[in-house]
């Protein structure tokens, strides 16, 4: 854990304007497909390619780190089809479920009720596959450039002069006690 990570895993504060600049890179580089994890009365999901346009980029409207926006990259042609799954109530949703060729991303960001900035993950699968670990290496490196670490989490620049300025960076959620938000390591 001296490193700043966890392996496979990579935690992040993150605006929008922290995040636009590793997307575009990544984006114009590979053909890809981002799935929101969901489940849904029907199987007709979106597969985005460009998550830099997405408007909610870089805003989390719960507050909470569990309940934010989670996607499932996967590269062109790779997208499983949605599966049933039965309800115990009755009923049927659908999911599409991660593989060992996606990444798993939850972009985190500003929770507007608060002003707080919550955090992100990028993470592989439990069982990655070669080009999934590839996709990892790639988000890390791009979506990640210019951050600075702090304790296990990197900083984007536009997050970093917020925390500087005394905004909230939670690990958690907003409801959670200060004493989880991300706090200065080096005082």
């Amino acid at each position: 854990m001296a490193t700043g990570t966890l392996k496979g895993r990579r935690f992040f504060f993150a605006t929008r304007a922290d995040l636009v600049p590793g997307l575009r890179t990544i984006e114009q580089s590979e053909a890809l497909r981002y799935v929101l994890n969901e489940l849904r009365d029907d199987p007709a999901f979106t597969a985005v390619s460009a998550l830099q346009d997405d408007p909610s980029l870089g805003r989390s409207a719960t507050g909470e780190v569990v309940s934010s926006a989670q996607y499932f990259v996967f590269r062109e042609g790779q997208v499983p089809r949605p599966h049933a799954a039965p309800q115990r109530r009755g009923g049927t949703k659908y999911v599409i479920e991660p593989t060992a060729d996606c990444v798993i991303l939850k972009c985190g960001g500003v929770h507007d009720a608060t002003g707080a900035l919550v955090a992100g993950e990028l993470q592989q699968p439990l069982e990655p596959s070669r080009g999934a670990v590839q996709l990892f290496r790639l988000y890390t490196r791009e979506l990640l450039r210019g951050f600075t670490r702090v304790g296990l989490y990197w900083v984007g620049p536009e997050a970093l002069t917020g925390f500087r300025a005394g905004q909230r960076l939670v690990t958690i959620g907003v409801r959670s006690p200060k004493a989880y938000d991300l706090a200065d390591l080096s005082t």
